[in-house]
C-alpha cells in the first residue's frame, strides 16, 4: 500500500513529504551539581539511622560484595560486615513518592575502590523485604553522581562519572526502565583541552560524546 501511495504521488507531480527525523536528546550537565560522598556519610557514622535500618542496609551491601570476598581479601563474614558498614550512603527520593532511594558507594581498597577514587556504586529502593538493587553490579565503579532534572518512567535520570585523569572524566547517563536503572548515553568531560597554543584549564569542561 505504501508503494502504491508513493506511485500516485509521483504520477500527480507532487513531491513526497520529507520524513521527519527524531531529534537526539540534548545532554545538559552541570559540573557544579555533581556530588561525591565522603567519610561522614558512612553507614556506621550516620546518627539518623535506627538499628533496624542500619542492619538492613549492611545486609543489602554485603550481598553485593560477598561474591568477590576472596579477590578483595576479605577473610570472614564478620570482616565483610565491617567493610559494608564503611559504605557511604545518601537518601534521595528519585521518584518523588515520599520514600527515598539509597545512593550507596563503597569505601576503601578492601571494598574494591581503585587508586583514582572510583568505587563500587549502587542504588537501592526500599521494599517490604529490605532493600532492592536498582542500579549496580560488578565493574560499576564511579567517583561522582548527579541527579538530573529530567525524568524517565517516573524516576530522575542519573549521571555517573568516573575519573580518567587529573582533568578528564567519563560521564554515563542512566535512565529507569523495567524496574532498574540502565546505562544509556556516554560522554567525555575534559577540563584541560589542548590546541596549537597548548593546554587550557577551564572552569566548565568541554563535553563530547564518547568515541565508539
Amino acid at each position: 500500500m505504501a508503494f502504491l501511495a508513493s506511485m500516485v504521488v509521483m504520477l500527480s507531480g507532487q513531491q513526497p513529504a520529507p520524513v521527519a527525523k527524531t531529534p537526539r536528546p540534548t545532554f545538559h550537565w552541570k559540573a557544579s551539581e555533581a556530588q561525591e560522598l565522603g567519610p561522614e556519610d558512612r553507614i556506621k557514622e550516620l546518627k539518623t539511622l535506627d538499628p533496624i535500618e542500619r542492619a538492613a542496609l549492611i545486609k543489602a551491601i554485603t550481598a553485593q560484595i560477598r561474591p568477590n570476598m576472596a579477590d578483595l581479601g576479605i577473610p570472614s563474614e564478620k570482616e565483610l560486615r565491617t567493610v559494608a558498614a564503611d559504605t557511604r550512603v545518601k537518601f534521595i527520593d528519585m521518584n518523588e513518592d515520599g520514600m527515598p532511594e539509597v545512593i550507596a558507594q563503597a569505601w576503601g581498597v578492601q571494598a574494591g575502590c581503585g587508586a583514582t577514587g572510583n568505587c563500587p556504586f549502587w542504588v537501592f529502593s526500599k521494599s517490604d523485604n529490605g532493600y532492592k538493587l536498582i542500579l549496580g553490579g560488578d565493574g560499576w565503579n564511579f567517583q561522582i553522581f548527579t541527579v538530573q532534572p529530567t525524568v524517565t518512567n517516573g524516576y530522575h535520570d542519573l549521571v555517573l562519572g568516573f575519573h580518567d585523569s587529573a582533568s578528564e572524566k567519563t560521564l554515563e547517563v542512566y535512565r529507569f526502565k523495567n524496574g532498574k536503572y540502565r546505562r544509556g548515553a556516554c560522554y567525555d568531560a575534559n577540563w584541560a583541552p589542548m590546541d596549537a597554543k597548548g593546554w587550557h584549564v577551564l572552569k566548565n569542561p568541554i563535553i563530547t560524546p564518547c568515541k565508539p
